[in-house]
């Protein structure tokens, strides 16, 4: 279903998505729990991207000389 949902352009398909969810409804459970996963790692990342920032470009906002 994904590969054929997503349109060339990086956009999905919301038609194909609820046709693919309609002739195989248990995969409805798949994919709000994929969802869920990636809403979870978004949290995740959002809260470590200041240490991040300041470990690749130094605490000044440039990178760091040794």
């Amino acid at each position: 279903m994904v590969g054929t949902a997503v349109k060339p352009n990086g956009d999905v398909d919301l038609k194909k998505v609820l046709g693919g969810l309609a002739r195989h409804p248990t995969s409805i459970r798949s994919l709000v729990s994929t969802g869920i996963d990636f809403n979870k790692a978004l949290r995740s990342l959002r809260g470590c991207r200041s240490f991040v920032l300041d470990a690749v470009l130094g605490s000044e906002g440039l990178i760091a000389e040794a």
